[in-house]
């Protein structure tokens, strides 16, 4: 089996997707536990924030996604560091 270049772009395309919609479904737990890392607050406060971002149209679009992934980076520092 060889793989040629649109199999390798198939993949890759499946791979990006794949990482996009894992942020799609855990953008609200990334975006709670980000607000937790980020001001140093209780669950439900980061809660609160996190919803009441979702529900702001533009700070909706590059929050979440910044907030998700200062999530995913708390985590790795929770981990790792």
């Amino acid at each position: 089996m060889s793989l040629n270049n649109s199999s390798i772009k198939n993949i890759l395309d499946s791979m990006a997707g794949g990482v996009f919609m894992a942020l799609l479904i855990f953008q609200l737990p990334l975006s709670i536990y980000g607000f937790m890392f980020m001001f140093d607050w209780e669950w439900w406060k980061a809660g609160i924030a996190a919803v009441v971002m979702t529900g702001i149209p533009l700070v909706n679009i590059f929050g979440t996604i910044g907030m998700s992934l200062v999530g995913v980076y708390g985590i790795l520092v929770m981990l790792f560091g």
